[in-house]
Parts: structure tokens; sequence; C-alpha cells
């Protein structure tokens, strides 16, 4: 029988980083179409990736 770790099953560290790009992939996804959305409507919606430059420019 394997061990189990206390927090579960042990992840193998390049599996965990491969869900974690596709985790943040889906993330970027739902931020894009929340923009889409939010442009459709008449408002800006400042990408989160780049808020830093866009307060800049705003400030």
């Amino acid at each position: 029988m394997p061990e189990v770790e206390k927090g579960g099953p042990r992840i193998p560290p390049y599996l965990r980083a491969w869900v974690q790009r596709q985790e943040d992939e889906i993330e970027r996804q739902r931020q894009r179409c929340v923009a889409l959305v939010a442009a459709s409507m008449g408002y800006h919606y400042p990408n989160p990736e780049r808020y830093d430059e866009y307060a800049a420019v705003c400030a």
C-alpha cells in the first residue's frame, strides 16, 4: 500500500505546475469574457495583468 502524506496524496511537481498553468489560462479566459461583456455594455474593464500601467496612465 503506498504511503500517504499528511496533506493527502503526493502530487508530482510537474503535474502541479501543469495544473496551475491550466487554471491560470482559464482565469485569463474568464477575465477576457468579463471585459468583452463590459465593453458591449459601454464600460471599460481594465486588464488586471496590466492594471499598474492602466492606473499610471489614468493618474
